[in-house]
């Protein structure tokens, strides 16, 4: 049975997604199974995406272990692994979800026995001060953000260039994805159509829907905060409702996609 499941995620590309690779990733793995040994210059030009951040998507898949780098007279050349490589990845992700299968019985019971110990740690900021501290400290998060709310109200106290450079520049560096289910503001609708040097994926919101705050999740901690009459947020580190906010979060995610897209 995991042998066919293997078999046909395999034959069938577009199901990489299950595996965790973004759309980009997916697009120069692709290529690289056709082209074979490439440069990051010629996959550039095959795939459509720029050079700055084709070194970026190249280092992720090396780090999945889907790509090797080769270097011949000091210049770099990338080769995709044999796609049989992809049955480990498959089976590694089947294997985790067969252990949580079996774990969930216990799980479930243990929260039922202890759902009134459980006491959720908080921290809060306040003003601007905090909430630039707070950015800083997601900026810096080794795991990927999952954000649901307005980043309006983000714009009102921290301006683009400051933004940029205390947030934009460390997740590049970091390398993961920011998931923004977000608001019209039109300062997100703009940077939707644009090429970024950061891995960010945004789906929006019912236009009728008014936020005025946000809820974000990233590693073991999950924010609540409002921007309005003055910046307020609470850090809940409670691994339970993290991982609750989201599954809730990737249910929407995948309801809204394709949905509300803005016109050009």
């Amino acid at each position: 049975m995991i042998q066919f499941c293997c078999q046909k995620l395999i034959t069938n590309m577009n199901n990489l997604g299950i595996l965790g690779l973004s759309d980009k990733e997916q697009l120069l793995y692709k290529a690289l199974l056709n082209v074979g040994i490439s440069s990051p210059q010629e996959l550039s030009l095959l795939t459509e995406l720029k050079r700055s951040t084709i070194y970026l998507y190249l280092e992720q898949l090396k780090q999945k272990g889907l790509v090797s780098e080769l270097t011949n007279q000091k210049k770099k050349y990338f080769q995709a692994i044999n796609p049989k490589s992809l049955k480990q990845l498959v089976r590694s992700k089947i294997s985790e979800l067969e252990k949580l299968e079996k774990a969930l019985p216990s799980i479930i019971e243990n929260l039922g026995k202890n759902k009134s110990k459980i006491s959720a740690k908080g921290k809060t900021y306040q003003g601007l001060a905090g909430v630039a501290a707070l950015v800083l400290e997601i900026a810096n998060s080794n795991e990927d953000i999952h954000l649901l709310g307005s980043i309006k109200g983000l714009h009102h106290y921290l301006n683009p260039d400051l933004l940029g450079k205390i947030y934009n520049k460390p997740r590049r560096r970091k390398m993961n994805t920011d998931y923004l289910i977000t608001d019209w503001a039109s300062s997100t609708v703009k940077k939707y159509f644009e090429e970024s040097g950061t891995f960010t994926k945004i789906r929006f919101l019912p236009p009728e829907i008014e936020s005025k705050g946000v809820y974000i999740a990233f590693g073991s901690k999950l924010i609540v905060a409002t921007y309005f009459p003055e910046p307020h947020a609470v850090v809940i580190e409670e691994p339970m409702l993290v991982d609750l906010f989201k599954l809730a979060f990737n249910a929407l995610w995948k309801d809204l996609e394709g949905k509300n897209i803005p016109p050009r």
